[in-house]
């Protein structure tokens, strides 16, 4: 079976050119919603976290979807919005017997309260909490004069979640936690098989969402060296459209003082 889908393929990094995969400077993806408009998927690879914000709010506006990845030192995560995707559980034929899946956007996925989430949530996901929060306020990718501040709020995230009945185990969450998030701010080269890992899962759930066959991840995926294995979690939080919004008025701000200033010289 043949599908024809328009990928948009958005990275830091040169990629080796598709017939169906489009590449574009991150700023153009950000700024142009009528190119997105004429995509049926945007993968956002290696961005720096503010603007990976910005880049899947215009997805959503343009009704496109949109997943994102980045790896760092012995980490990596994966996230996918696919709005309302529409598709056919595998083992099915019949388009009659399409399943529907309701996706939350990127800012509501981040934004779950600490004290709602259950003790068994993964490193990466409060890691990644702090990460967007910082970048969110900064509007740049961050430096290590930001790891004091991330540590406090991730301290805070921590104090703040269920506890443990197994407080060494727990101990032993917040140690990962940490060194993960000091891998991020810091920007440690990638691992290899973590990169690779990743890369396989997210070219396999391209696939899976542009032929509607099959249910893709939902919402966050997460890898690293520590687990040794893939672990999914759906993060949805009642405040999303909240979090969406404060999230584009922000952004909305950053771009209109970079107009005031003009080009650089």
């Amino acid at each position: 079976m043949t599908y024809s889908c328009r990928c948009l393929h958005c990275c830091y990094l040169p990629v080796i050119a598709q017939p169906a995969i489009s590449t574009c400077s991150i700023s153009e993806a950000i700024s142009n919603i009528a190119m997105l408009q004429q995509q049926d998927l945007v993968v956002a690879a290696g961005m720096p976290l503010h603007q990976v914000q910005q880049l899947a709010l215009q997805c959503r506006q343009a009704k496109v979807g949109f997943m994102a990845g980045s790896a760092s030192g012995p980490g990596g995560w994966y996230f996918v919005d696919l709005g309302e995707h529409r598709y056919v559980p595998k083992g099915l034929s019949e388009q009659s017997q399409q399943q529907t899946v309701n996706y939350q956007p990127f800012a509501g996925a981040l934004t779950v309260p600490a004290a709602q989430l259950p003790h068994s949530t993964h490193p990466m996901y409060y890691v990644l909490q702090v990460l967007v929060l910082l970048a969110q306020e900064h509007q740049r990718p961050l430096t290590a004069e930001d790891f004091p501040a991330a540590q406090q709020l991730l301290h805070k995230a921590y104090s703040s979640s269920a506890s443990s009945s197994n407080s060494s185990a727990r101990a032993v969450q917040q140690q990962i936690a940490k060194q993960l998030l000091e891998s991020f701010v810091f920007s440690q080269p990638e691992f290899a098989p973590v990169c690779a890992v990743l890369g396989g899962i997210i070219a396999n759930n391209v696939v899976t969402a542009v032929s509607a066959f099959g249910a893709p991840l939902n919402n966050l995926l997460y890898y690293t060296l520590f687990d040794g294995r893939a672990i999914v979690e759906c993060q949805q939080a009642a405040g999303a459209a909240a979090a969406a919004a404060k999230c584009a008025v922000q952004a909305n701000r950053h771009r209109q003082a970079e107009a005031a200033s003009g080009p650089p010289a």
